[in-house]
Parts: C-alpha cells; structure tokens; sequence
C-alpha cells in the first residue's frame, strides 16, 4: 500500500505542477525572471520551479516546504515553514509565511539564511525585477491600509503604497501592472 500511494502521489503533484506552469501560458525562462505565474500566484503559490527543481508545500506533512526534482523523485524538506506565494529569484525563495502570520520571508534554496522582511501581514506577494509586491492585510490600527497593494525592495526596505484602491488580485508582468478591484471586480 505504502509504495502504490506515494507512486500516485507523485503522479498527482506532477501533473498538478504541469497544469499550472503550462495551462498559463508563460514560459519557464519567464516564470524564473517574473518569480512565478500569474495562475500559480492566483491559487495560492504553493508550488515553484527554478531549472530542475520544484519548491511546494509537502499536503502530506503538514504543508512544509519540500523540493524535488522534476521526476517526482528526490523530496527534501528545506523547512518547517507553511509558505505560500512562492518566489523564486537567483538563489532566494520569497514567500509569505503561513507560520509567522504571513510576514514576508526570504532564505536561500536550501533552507539557510532566512530572515523576515517585513512582520506586516500580506495576503499575496509577487516578486518582479529588483521588487516585492505584496497586498497587505492592514491593521487594526489603520484600517484604510487593507486590501492596498505595496512594493518593496528585495531587502525590505523602501516600502510604498502604490495603490489607494482595495484589490482582490494582482499581477505584474513586464513593468505592467493588472489588478482586480474590490469595489466593481474589474481588472484594470
């Protein structure tokens, strides 16, 4: 039983890596360039791939983040950690932690050297050129702030409200940025 599930578990990962880096349309060079897609980055993030390796959240031990090759083979645990909105850029994973209330977290591939960028809580983030974007998830103490989409550099610093506008989603490709907008749903 044992090695029949985790043969078809590998098989459902794979084909669930596939769905979502290619029914989007963008390419792998892209996706490395731009951090992740767009579509992986609308379901949550919680899968990246960088060349061989593919970074997600281990379902079956208590959504961890682990690697492994594109085979299905080699699974390694990188940390205890629950990330969520998935970044890759040179040797660095960019995510949102699901264990430090969603602060913006940075560490290398391998699990090392990580360190908290921001303790604001975000509810997505995408990493574009030398940047951060993030919604954030306000506060109770300024309230106005929930739902605005922010930008940061990769060390954290220099952030700024790039929109006034409360959003749902948000995406940046190319310099340009698309985001839904709470009050009418539209994409703009």
């Amino acid at each position: 039983f044992g090695m029949r599930f985790r043969k078809i578990w590998k098989a459902a990962l794979f084909l669930s890596f596939s769905v979502i880096f290619f029914s989007c349309g963008i390419s792998q060079k892209s996706t490395i360039l731009s951090g992740n897609t767009s579509g992986n980055l609308a379901n949550g993030g919680i899968l990246v791939g960088d060349g061989d390796t593919i970074y997600f959240n281990h379902f079956g031990d208590q959504n961890k983040l682990y690697k492994m090759d594109q085979s299905g083979d080699g699974i390694i645990p990188v940390s205890d950690e629950i990330a969520y909105s998935l970044n890759i850029s040179g040797d660095l994973l960019y995510f949102l932690s699901g264990t430090e209330n969603n602060a913006i977290v940075k560490m290398k591939k391998d699990g090392s050297e990580r360190s908290v960028l921001s303790d604001e809580k975000a509810l997505s983030l995408q990493c574009s050129g030398e940047f951060l974007y993030f919604i954030s998830m306000g506060e109770e103490t300024n309230p106005d702030k929930t739902f605005t989409l922010h930008r940061m550099n990769k060390r954290g610093e220099e952030v700024t409200r790039i929109l006034d506008d409360k959003i749902q989603q948000f995406f940046v490709s190319e310099n340009r940025l698309y985001y839904i907008r709470q009050e009418d749903r539209s994409l703009y």
